[in-house]
Parts: structure tokens; C-alpha cells; sequence
């Protein structure tokens, strides 16, 4: 009797523990599988003064409708409105790894090239995209505005004098 109630136990045992290591694997498939499906983002716009010498660096935050609930990369490049690639900035592409529980991203180093030349604001916009996210109500190009601070062109003529 001894022998079959030791058997019964040790059996019991190795039921629970390999209950256990099923239900551990499917937490980790669970734990795996999560994304970011339920959460958008969001692409701020940003207005820059133009300068006259150099460039200027400017950052671009994007936000999340929530803490993200798995690691993700984002992408990014930035394409022309009225401002002209290499004359007003500086074409850029790459990407970004946010960590899991993060609110906002920030790319940082857009380049807006600088110049003396009166002209009106011009326009550009860095588009954004992410694996996962829910794309239908998110915002995914921020507009950079460059904001012209040259003088315009003027003319004068001043009054004809001469010898009759």
C-alpha cells in the first residue's frame, strides 16, 4: 500500500510541475505576442527661424497614446513641401528604438540650412512609422516650418535732376 500511495504522490507531482512549465510557456508566447496595436502616435509639428549663417538643429517629438506596451523601432525620413532638399535642409532618414513603457520618442538633428535670401516661409515634413501601431488614427508626418527672418528687396529711385 505504501509503494502505490508513493507511486500516486510522485505522480501527482510530476502532473503539477509539467502543468506548470505548459502554462510558464504560454505566458512567454503571450508575453511575445504583444504589440502596440491599440496605441497610436503622434508627429508634432515644429516651426523653426530660418538664420543667415550655418544651420540649425531641430528636434521632433512624437507621442503615444499610451505607455507602450513592447519595445519598438520607429522609422523615419523627411520629404519636401515648398523647401527644397539641400538648399533649406538637409535630407535625413533612420530610425529609433523605444523602450517598452515609454510616452514619447524624441529624433533629434533635423538640419535647416541657413541663408540670406528673402523669401517666404517654406515647408517640409519628417514622416514617422512603427511596427504595430494603430495607423488609422495617427498623426505620422510632422510639419517643419522654416520661418524666412531676411528683409525684403527694396527699391528706391530718387528725383532726376539736370540742366536745362
Amino acid at each position: 500500500m505504501d509503494v502505490l500511495r508513493y507511486f500516486l504522490i510522485h505522480f501527482a507531482t510530476l502532473l503539477f510541475l509539467v502543468g506548470c512549465l505548459e502554462n510558464s510557456s504560454s505566458i512567454k508566447e503571450q508575453e511575445s505576442e504583444k504589440n502596440n496595436s491599440e496605441i497610436s502616435l503622434q508627429v508634432q509639428d515644429v516651426s523653426v527661424v530660418e538664420g543667415n549663417v550655418g544651420s540649425k538643429l531641430v528636434d521632433v517629438k512624437v507621442t503615444f497614446s499610451g505607455p507602450l506596451v513592447a519595445s519598438t523601432t520607429l522609422f523615419y525620413t523627411s520629404y519636401s513641401d515648398s523647401a527644397s532638399s539641400l538648399q533649406d535642409f538637409t535630407p535625413t532618414f533612420g530610425s529609433l528604438e523605444v523602450a517598452m513603457g515609454e510616452t514619447e520618442a524624441l529624433i533629434k538633428g533635423i538640419e535647416v540650412l541657413s541663408e540670406g535670401n528673402y523669401e517666404n516661409d517654406e515647408k517640409f515634413f519628417l514622416q514617422v512609422t512603427g511596427r504595430d501601431f494603430d495607423m488609422s488614427i495617427s498623426k505620422t508626418s510632422g510639419l517643419i516650418e522654416i520661418q524666412n527672418d531676411d528683409s525684403p528687396p527694396s527699391l528706391s529711385i530718387a528725383d532726376a535732376t539736370g540742366n536745362e
